[in-house]
């Protein structure tokens, strides 16, 4: 049901879902030359989508009370290469670019859109309007990277990023 949704949403925002792997949904933007700023704002478009429609998912259908899904969503911009792969074919993604969007996934919080400095900078270069819906989180470690500096990008139906279930999201 949740990644049936994805998809309807990665349709609508050309974003191209490369790898479900476990309960991860993994989607790519402006593998077909696409001036960059489009790339980055069609996936953060989808993100905020993707988080929104996963708080109408219930975790359980015959079980109300244990709520909606919760997901994590993390954004990183860069080149990476392609290649066919597996029997049959499909499209897989490779590189660091990769890598550090699964981090950025991986060290953001429930309900949330982490994204790396440099997708801030793309937007902030192009005066886009997701520029204010940006909120630095600050350096954090990621693996194979050391700290990075991230931020929490926000949207219509998204928790406030000062706290999610009474924390601190900037300790």
């Amino acid at each position: 049901r949740l990644f049936a949704n994805f998809d309807n949403h990665a349709a609508h925002h050309e974003v191209y879902c490369f790898d479900v792997i476990g309960d991860a949904w993994l989607g790519c933007s402006g593998l077909m030359n696409q001036p960059h700023i489009e790339q980055v704002e069609s996936i953060c478009h989808f993100a905020q989508s993707a988080v929104r429609s996963a708080q109408t998912v219930l975790v359980d259908i015959l079980d109300e009370s244990r709520g909606h899904v919760e997901i994590r969503a993390g954004i990183h911009t860069g080149p990476c290469t392609a290649a066919m792969v597996g029997n049959p074919r499909r499209l897989s993604l490779f590189g660091d670019t990769i890598n550090v969007t699964s981090r950025m996934e991986s060290t953001s919080k429930p309900s949330c859109i982490q994204v790396s400095a440099e997708v801030a900078q793309v937007l902030e270069g192009h005066t886009s309007k997701l520029t204010e819906m940006l909120v630095p989180r600050g350096p954090i470690s990621v693996k194979g990277r050391g700290l990075m500096n991230t931020y929490w990008l926000l949207g219509e139906g998204l928790p406030d990023p000062k706290k999610i279930g009474g924390k601190e999201l900037f300790s």
